[in-house]
């Protein structure tokens, strides 16, 4: 499968404005490489190498991916609408999910666990019927193999159905690692470029919510 030169040459645009002329021309030439042998190698994973190799903060390592995502992917004419069970997840701020901090049950969740939660939302509305079964399995298992995740929210995320908010972490990390966990489960239902192109339609859509101003998706990144 051939890489498309104009995504190329923007990734490239990316990693040395970000990284500097020979850090990111590097490498830039090893994710030319990875995409032209495996067609699936996903920008997440691929930027979780560059920051364990250039020793990238977190800040940089979350603007590094969304604006390679951005370059990649851009985004689609006529995207300009999430399905209504994000603006639901959005809105829907009452009660609180296993693991979730116990100062939050009788009042709104935080604007980070409503964006975890709304992210989530949108990545199964994005898969398929068919493989909505298999999404949730895979979200399960892997969220009690990321690590950072309590216990009881693992155990909640095995027993949810898809319906109504899903259950989230109370701390930054362990809503990280959900969504990386839900992230691993669309790569393999669909390999991990069609994974990222999800990802990216998903953060778009979440990123109109009002929690957004305050908790950018990014930082579940």
């Amino acid at each position: 499968m051939a890489v498309d030169p104009s995504a190329v040459a923007r990734a490239r645009g990316v990693l040395t404005s970000q990284l500097g002329d020979e850090a990111g021309t590097e490498e830039a030439t090893r994710w030319q490489q990875a995409y032209a042998g495996q067609p699936g190698a996903g920008l997440v994973a691929f930027v979780q190498e560059i920051a364990r190799r250039r020793g990238l903060d977190p800040t940089r390592r979350q603007r590094l991916r969304m604006e390679l995502i951005k370059a990649v992917y851009p985004d689609e004419a006529g995207d300009t609408t999430g399905p209504s069970s994000v603006a639901k997840a959005s809105t829907d701020t009452e009660g609180t999910s296993a693991g979730s901090s116990a100062s939050n049950k009788s009042g709104p969740r935080p604007p980070g666990q409503q964006v975890c939660a709304a992210l989530i939302v949108s990545i199964l509305g994005q898969s398929k019927a068919a493989d909505r079964g298999e999404l949730l399995n895979g979200l399960a298992q892997h969220a009690a193999e990321v690590g950072e995740i309590p216990e009881e929210t693992v155990k909640a995320l095995a027993n949810w159905d898809g319906d109504g908010d899903p259950p989230v972490a109370s701390t930054d990390a362990g809503l990280s690692r959900i969504v990386h966990a839900a992230y691993l489960a669309l790569c393999e239902a669909y390999g991990p470029a069609e994974a990222d192109r999800l990802l990216r339609r998903c953060i778009q859509r979440v990123e109109r919510m009002a929690a957004a101003v305050e908790y950018p998706p990014s930082r579940l990144l």
